[in-house]
């Protein structure tokens, strides 16, 4: 009982301090936006695959649009969720990290690890559900019971719906890990699978239904499969290992450390290496555990199995081509393997013993180690700059003024918070946007730029958040944009000018009705750094000039 309450509080700590710390450093990225925007447009009456194109995470909006709904529109819901995730996922990855490595320290340097490593606050699934996978293995690894099962299985189905290819990862994992589990009963290794697989089946049916309600299954799941080939040329192309060095440098120049040595470059190989190399490692463990005879656990076996294949699934799929903003994503996995690895390393196991000389230098090693990767994982993330962010050093005052700033700012309107006056660039015509349309009024942005609309308090046009080659491009995806477009009152298009020559190749018929119905009113960077292209609508009568732009406006 003492244990179990032990457990509760280390795991509501972890969760209070991942919690602080994240609101303290919150942060939204542009790529933020293209769920909250499609959150947004829901709680405006639209419907995911109906009304606007959804690439596979309907339930993230709708998480995203509940929160809309509860806190009002600012960030502050969107900011409580999504930190609520990040550090539920925290206190998931001390627990099953304590569970495998069988030691408190190594589950809390793990977890330290893991939020150092700063996932992006849109992530939250990626940094969630593999560690809660891995937690459901264990449930049922210690009561293998139809409930437990039941439990894998809607985890599956709420993967799938979150993003379709989280569910498949986590149901290829929780395969390998029945089948391990219950290995020597051929019987039940179908009979769990096949069960599992029905359920999660029987729960994803009603999803199934609506899109062909809204669209058209067949339709959906072969735009699925082109955004699938797309992902997978994407992966093919990728090269050597690369790093923005300008992100990084400051990293590890304020270590006060050797530059040529401790370098953001290093950094992100010491990650990068370490995450792939730590499956192979582990199952050559297991491998060496099985010959040896000293592998009687199945539940280990099968628990660190399914874990080794799951890392070895996100690293080949959810990592490569852009290493330094996606490894963070998939830390907490990572740092799960390696507590087990270090504990198998470090923590002595009953009727096993090691001369006392070798046991003594494990912990410095392991001490050593701890630090560069410590170093490696808050360089690549930004955790120590951060924290310097905080001012710390100068007391609970300077925390508690940084809560309050926060706090203050989440609350603001989206667009004063964004674009206080007086704005510049996309910031400026955002909220040119939003006083010179009406509210029922649509924005059609033809590059990639989520956060305009939202932060323009509008909805988005012909059905697309953003226009990104290989999503919808083909035919039928531009005519179906187009016939949208048609039916909406869209009086401003905002154009990449810069990319226009790729707008008109890639996207030729949405190119083709976008300058056949609307003329250029302006050619720009509006004091920002990319030009910008401002098209109004043919035949629509301006009811003034707004005067900050020198722009047409109809409000």
């Amino acid at each position: 009982m003492r244990g179990g309450v032990e457990r509760i509080v280390a795991a509501l700590v972890v969760f209070a301090g991942t919690f602080v710390f994240r609101f303290l450093t919150v942060d939204f990225t542009n790529d933020h936006f293209t769920h909250l925007t499609r959150a947004r447009q829901i709680v405006l009456g639209d419907l995911p695959i109906r009304d606007f194109f959804d690439p596979g995470q309907l339930l993230q909006y709708y998480v995203s649009a509940a929160a809309q709904v509860v806190f009002g529109f600012n960030l502050f819901g969107e900011a409580v969720v999504t930190i609520g995730f990040m550090a539920l996922a925290a206190a998931l990855t001390f627990a099953v990290s304590r569970d495998l490595s069988g030691s408190r320290v190594i589950a809390a340097c793990a977890t330290t690890l893991a939020v150092a490593a700063l996932p992006r606050l849109y992530n939250y699934p990626k940094a969630f559900l593999y560690v809660l996978a891995i937690w459901g293995f264990l449930r049922y690894a210690r009561r293998p019971r139809l409930w437990a099962l039941s439990g894998l299985a809607l985890l599956v189905a709420t993967a799938f719906l979150l993003r379709h290819d989280h569910g498949l990862y986590i149901w290829v994992a929780a395969t390998v890990f029945l089948t391990i589990f219950h290995w020597r009963d051929r019987r039940q290794v179908l009979r769990a699978t096949v069960t599992c697989g029905v359920m999660t089946c029987l729960l994803l049916l009603p999803f199934a239904v609506y899109v062909q309600q809204a669209g058209d299954l067949t339709g959906y799941l072969r735009t699925a499969q082109r955004s699938g080939r797309m992902v997978a040329r994407s992966l093919d192309a990728t090269g050597p290992l690369v790093t923005d060095e300008q992100a990084i440098a400051d990293e590890s120049s304020g270590l006060g450390l050797h530059r040529r040595v401790f370098t953001g470059d290093h950094a992100l190989a010491w990650f990068h290496y370490g995450t792939v190399m730590l499956p192979y490692l582990a199952i050559a463990v297991l491998v060496r555990r099985r010959w040896t005879g000293r592998s009687r656990d199945p539940a280990e076996t099968a628990v660190i199995g399914a874990l080794a294949v799951l890392n070895l699934i996100v690293n080949q799929t959810l990592i490569r081509g852009s290493p330094l903003t996606r490894l963070a994503d998939v830390a907490a996995p990572a740092m799960v393997l390696g507590a087990w690895l270090a504990g198998q390393w470090l923590v002595r196991r009953a009727g096993t013993g090691a001369p006392g000389g070798r046991l003594r230098l494990k912990p410095v090693a392991a001490i050593g180690f701890f630090a560069i990767t410590l170093w490696s994982v808050s360089t690549v993330g930004g955790a120590g700059r951060q924290i310097r962010q905080l001012h710390l050093k100068s007391g609970p005052a300077a925390a508690w003024a940084q809560l309050v700033r926060v706090n203050r700012w989440l609350h603001l309107r989206p667009i004063d918070a964004w674009a206080p006056e007086p704005a510049t660039g996309i910031r400026a015509l955002a909220r040119y946007v939003l006083e010179c349309t009406q509210p029922t009024d649509r924005l059609f942005v033809t590059w990639f730029a989520p956060e305009i609309a939202f932060y323009a308090e509008r909805g988005f046009a012909g059905g697309q958040v953003h226009l990104l080659p290989g999503w919808h491009q083909s035919a039928s995806d531009q005519q179906l944009t187009v016939s949208r477009l048609r039916r909406q009152q869209v009086p401003i298009v905002l154009a990449d000018a810069g990319g226009d020559a790729v707008f008109r190749r890639r996207f030729s018929i949405v190119h083709d009705y976008v300058y056949q119905h609307y003329v250029v009113a302006a050619d720009s960077d509006f004091g920002g750094s990319r030009i910008i292209r401002v098209l109004v609508e043919r035949g629509r009568t301006p009811a003034r000039v707004y005067q900050p732009l020198a722009l047409p406006c109809y409000r």
